[in-house]
C-alpha cells in the first residue's frame, strides 16, 4: 500500500481531513480541485466527456454520456441533460488513473477498486479521459 507523499499529509493535516468514508485507501497523490491554479488537475480536465459508469468487465467500461450545462436559473446551477441512454463502451488503458472525490481532494486508487467504488456510489458522475479510443482517466466530478 503506498504511502501519503509529504503534500497529501501536510493538506490532510492543515484541513483537517480523514478518510473515513474510504477504508483502506491511502493516497500516494491527490488532485486539489478546491484550487483551480492546479495545473494537474486542469491538465486532466482537458477534453474530457462526463457521464456514468454503468458497467466494468474485464479491460472495458460501458458509460451512459450526458452533457453538464451551467445555468444559474436551475437549482444549484447546473443540469444534467442525457440527451441519450445509449450506453458507449470504451477500452480501458492498461495504464489507467482513477481519482475518487474525499472531501476536499480527489485521491487516487486502484483501477481494481473501482468496481466496488461504482457499486457503493452508482449514481456518481465521472469527467472521463478518452485518448484514441481508450479511457485514460477517471475523476470523480463535484456535483454541488
Amino acid at each position: 500500500m503506498p504511502e501519503m507523499n509529504e503534500r497529501v499529509s501536510k493538506f490532510f493535516q492543515e484541513h483537517n481531513l480523514t478518510l473515513a468514508d474510504k477504508p483502506g485507501w491511502v493516497p500516494s497523490k491527490i488532485l486539489d480541485y478546491s484550487d483551480r491554479t492546479d495545473e494537474e488537475f486542469n491538465n486532466k480536465l482537458k477534453n474530457n466527456i462526463t457521464g456514468y459508469i454503468v458497467s466494468i468487465h474485464d479491460d472495458k467500461i460501458s458509460i451512459n454520456e450526458v452533457t453538464w450545462i451551467s445555468n444559474v436559473n436551475e437549482d444549484g446551477g447546473f443540469k444534467i441533460v442525457d440527451s441519450s441512454p445509449e450506453v458507449i463502451q470504451y477500452q480501458l488503458a492498461q495504464d489507467v488513473e482513477v481519482w475518487v472525490l474525499t472531501q476536499m481532494v480527489h485521491i487516487q486508487i486502484p483501477l481494481q477498486d473501482l468496481k466496488s467504488y461504482i457499486e457503493k456510489y452508482e449514481y456518481t458522475l465521472w469527467n472521463i479521459g478518452v485518448k484514441e479510443g481508450k479511457v485514460i482517466t477517471l475523476i470523480e466530478k463535484y456535483v454541488p
